[in-house]
């Protein structure tokens, strides 16, 4: 998938994803983030959240939203790796 239209489904599973009250934060990091050309095969997601989801909460929405876009979705916890975001 080109790149453009993988931040458009990026944008959409974003959205899916905070209707959950947990989520505080979606960050679209990857090549789909960082190239304007191109095709790119997945979205990486870091999610904040509070509670924190468990890996198994993250896997199974990956493998739910990921299959419905055509991407494989790696969604990443921020509570649980040591992450500086900075110039977001």
């Amino acid at each position: 998938m080109k790149a453009a239209d993988a931040r458009m489904v990026a944008r959409g599973l974003a959205e899916k994803l905070a209707t959950d009250p947990r989520v505080c934060l979606i960050h679209l990091f990857g090549l789909a983030a960082e190239r304007e050309e191109g095709e790119v095969q997945d979205l990486d997601l870091a999610i904040g959240s509070t509670p924190a989801f468990s890996m198994d909460e993250l896997l199974e929405l990956g493998a739910r939203l990921g299959g419905s876009s055509g991407l494989s979705l790696i969604l990443v916890p921020l509570e649980r790796v040591p992450i500086v975001l900075d110039a977001l």
